[in-house]
């Protein structure tokens, strides 16, 4: 009989705790948020730069004693203190100039010297040219005739960047995404969580692309400008080379009209006269053709100068968009994270990533 009831006993525990286990089993499923925000993440705005290229300071010659020896000349036939000035002068001229040399300038033509003298000096052979510096050289080591050589002030600019030209690069290298493959059939709370990450990134770097396009179109307005620039300093330069030949013509011609005029000078003295004359506008026109090359290099260095800054502008541009797409990435990365740690504290992640 005891034996029964302790049976019995057994019988009903057991059926207590089934019906407790079912109870739970069957009881209601907790219903997961399965939805993450997509999108939304501002990347922003590449400040974009002009860069404004930087022109040359043209050279300059100073002809001063030019016009001091012109003002002598047009009153020696008044002025004895103007007549011993050029006396001296030409006394320094028999002295410094050798028979072959006075020969050799009195066979100028002056009307196809500027012609002759800009194509020489890019000649290596040109004995015009040879024939002009060696002279100018004399001029300078006699003290009457050192002023009649002009007075260089050589062009500014085309300064390459402290680094050597050498231009910025790329510094912030762009974080990598990954593009998961979910399956759009799957509802579970990590694919949801992914599936918004796809769409924000999409939207991340397709802003960024469009900064990309705007920096090339910012990048390019600076290279047409450093070029443009470069047209004008050229066209110029050969402006300022045209005008200062033809006040050295007109020199020559007041020159030569002072001389004919004059009344006081022998004829060996007229012949110095001419000779001395065709020589200042010889040398008047080399340096000006030297004073247009060294500007056209000057104008062509400024251009890789204002290049190179326009290159640096755009690597700065660039890598401020890349820090920008970087940051929204990572606020993308730090979402999903959070998704998928949500997925997780509710029990439906779906068995790892």
């Amino acid at each position: 009989m005891k034996r029964i009831l302790l049976k019995g006993s057994v019988l009903v525990a057991m059926l207590l705790i089934f019906s407790d286990c079912e109870q739970q089993i069957v009881g209601p499923v907790p219903n997961f948020d399965y939805e993450f925000p997509s999108g939304g993440i501002d990347v922003g705005d590449v400040a974009l730069e002009d860069v404004t290229p930087d022109d040359i300071t043209p050279g300059s010659m100073n002809t001063d004693g030019q016009t001091a020896f012109g003002s002598n000349l047009a009153n020696v036939n008044t002025n004895p203190a103007a007549l011993a000035a050029v006396r001296d002068q030409l006394t320094s001229l028999t002295q410094a100039l050798s028979t072959s040399q006075k020969n050799a300038v009195k066979g100028l033509n002056v009307n196809s010297l500027p012609t002759q003298v800009k194509n020489g000096v890019g000649d290596p052979n040109s004995n015009l040219i040879s024939l002009i510096a060696s002279i100018q050289g004399l001029l300078k080591d006699y003290p009457q005739l050192a002023p009649l050589v002009p007075a260089m002030t050589l062009p500014t600019g085309g300064r390459i960047l402290n680094d050597g030209g050498r231009t910025l690069e790329v510094t912030v290298p762009l974080i990598e995404t990954k593009v998961f493959a979910v399956n759009a059939l799957e509802l579970d709370c990590e694919a949801a969580a992914r599936r918004a990450y796809n769409t924000t990134v999409a939207e991340i770097d397709s802003a960024y692309n469009a900064q990309l396009v705007l920096i090339s179109n910012k990048d390019s307005e600076n290279i047409q400008a450093a070029i443009a620039l470069r047209t004008i300093s050229i066209a110029a330069a050969n402006t300022r080379y045209t005008e200062r030949n033809l006040v050295f013509r007109a020199q020559y011609d007041a020159f030569a009209a002072s001389i004919a005029s004059s009344t006081v000078f022998t004829p060996a003295e007229i012949e110095l006269l001419n000779i001395l004359n065709t020589l200042i506008y010889a040398i008047d026109l080399y340096n000006s053709t030297l004073l247009l090359n060294l500007e056209l290099t000057a104008i062509s260095n400024q251009l890789a100068a204002n290049l190179a800054k326009a290159a640096a502008a755009k690597t700065r541009m660039t890598n401020e968009a890349n820090a920008l797409r970087n940051t929204a990435v990572k606020a993308a990365t730090d979402r999903l994270n959070d998704g998928l740690n949500t997925c997780h504290n509710q029990g439906g992640a779906s068995g790892g990533d």
